[in-house]
């Protein structure tokens, strides 16, 4: 008995068609982030695929994917106003990491990579063995703080795992998150987005 081979026209379909729901699920979330002020992306793309009615995982779009969604959104239809909020909080994180300066903190996330609006926190990562170090830091000056869980990267090429606690808190109305990884883990702490970390030196250069 002999196979049958599948067609080439219908494997090419096939492909086109998933990544055209892949493109329609990737706006629909960037609208998301944008407009709605969801802060994750995953999240966004979760409900963008639900609105949609898209099930098959196969045809979801990445969170990088995504992300070069919003930044073409906000190019179009916010080029008035989201380079200033994004500069704002890149002002901020600048102040707060001369703060945390004793902590040697790295920006990660919407705020460096440029895409940040007015819904944005900053993202920063402490590597640290004693949390508590950062408690009594954020407790002498008065600063209250919650403590969770850092998420599991849902990137589908990321292997590594974000362990860590994540100290929310939030100074002149601007939201703070700090993920602190023990020192151990410091190999393991990168952010879920896939852009690099920047020092407060490098987060300085970029208000200039």
């Amino acid at each position: 008995m002999t196979k049958r081979r599948s067609k080439p026209n219908s494997t090419r379909n096939e492909r086109a068609g998933h990544h055209k729901i892949s493109s329609v699920v990737s706006y629909r979330a960037a609208r998301l982030i944008a407009e709605e002020g969801i802060l994750s992306v995953a999240v966004a793309l979760r409900k963008a695929a639900r609105q949609i009615g898209v099930t098959d995982r196969a045809s979801l779009p990445s969170e990088l994917e995504v992300q070069s969604a919003l930044k073409s959104q906000q190019a179009l239809f916010q080029a008035d106003s989201q380079p200033q909020e994004c500069f704002a909080l890149r002002r901020t994180a600048v102040e707060v990491m001369r703060w945390l300066d004793g902590f040697s903190p790295r920006l990660v996330g919407s705020v460096l990579d440029g895409s940040a609006n007015r819904f944005s926190q900053i993202e920063l990562e402490v590597v640290l063995d004693d949390p508590k170090q950062l408690e009594m830091f954020l407790l002498n000056a008065k600063v209250g703080f919650e403590i969770r869980n850092s998420r599991a990267s849902s990137l589908q090429h990321e292997k590594v795992q974000r362990a860590g606690l994540l100290y929310a808190f939030s100074i002149d109305g601007a939201a703070i998150c700090v993920t602190l990884f023990p020192n151990h883990a410091s190999q393991f702490c990168r952010p879920a987005n896939g852009s690099m970390r920047a020092r407060l030196a490098e987060v300085e250069a970029l208000l200039f």
